[in-house]
């Protein structure tokens, strides 16, 4: 386990560009989902919570695999949004 660990700590201190490119990527991820979570009005924002809780709700209960699910999930969002 420690020689795995080693292995993925190196790679990430020899290559500072996948560091720096990581980093920025999650700096960008949080701050968007700061303003998604602001714009967002009321009725939509129960909406999301709704369907994220339905979704675990929903792989908690069934034998479906994660991925099937989250695929149904996206398409009934997309189709809610659009």
């Amino acid at each position: 386990m420690k020689s795995k660990l080693d292995k993925l700590k190196s790679i990430f201190i020899i290559n500072k560009q996948i560091t720096i490119f990581l980093l920025g990527l999650s700096i960008i991820a949080v701050i968007a989902g700061a303003f998604y979570i602001t714009i967002l009005n009321k009725a939509d924002h129960t909406l999301i919570k709704t369907s994220v809780n339905d979704f675990f709700n929903s792989i908690q209960t069934t034998n479906l695999t994660t991925f099937q699910h989250l695929k149904m999930q996206y398409l009934q969002t997309s189709v809610l949004l659009f």
